[in-house]
């Protein structure tokens, strides 16, 4: 039932507010490498080396994602987009995956770490960020 998994964001098991756009996992200190474990839905993708990453919204899509190499989601695609910066693995693409998975990063290397929501708050993460759905944002559409 995706409705049971839907939730906020949370930093070492402290809910974090909900993003409209995106979260971004980035080093506190501007210009540092970091390496840490991410996993889709509990399937592991590995331990990545980058300057973070980002995960964005259709919404959030054509901003911060398109211009970090992410692709332009349409509409209201159940999915989220996924984008490291600067990987230094050439390997790695940008990702698509179902609004339903949850997205996990942990065991965090060389520095300390923030999750950035909307570009706007920092929140300090220690040991896991956890990306899931949230609840559904309702859209008003103001007539003249």
């Amino acid at each position: 039932n995706v409705r049971s998994r839907c939730s906020p964001p949370s930093a070492d098991g402290n809910m974090l507010p909900m993003a409209l756009n995106d979260i971004t996992l980035v080093p506190k200190y501007s210009g540092r490498l970091i390496r840490y474990k991410v996993d889709f839905d509990d399937n592991s993708i590995g331990t990545q080396g980058s300057d973070g990453f980002l995960v964005c919204t259709p919404t959030g899509s054509t901003g911060h994602n398109v211009s970090s190499g992410g692709p332009l989601i349409k509409g209201n695609a159940k999915v989220f987009g996924y984008v490291e910066f600067n990987s230094i693995d050439l390997r790695n693409h940008s990702i698509i995956y179902p609004d339903e998975f949850v997205i996990r990063a942990y065991r965090f290397e060389r520095g300390e770490v923030e999750a950035v929501i909307d570009g706007q708050k920092r929140f300090e993460v220690k040991k896991e960020l956890v990306v899931k759905t949230g609840f559904p944002a309702r859209m008003i559409k103001l007539m003249e």
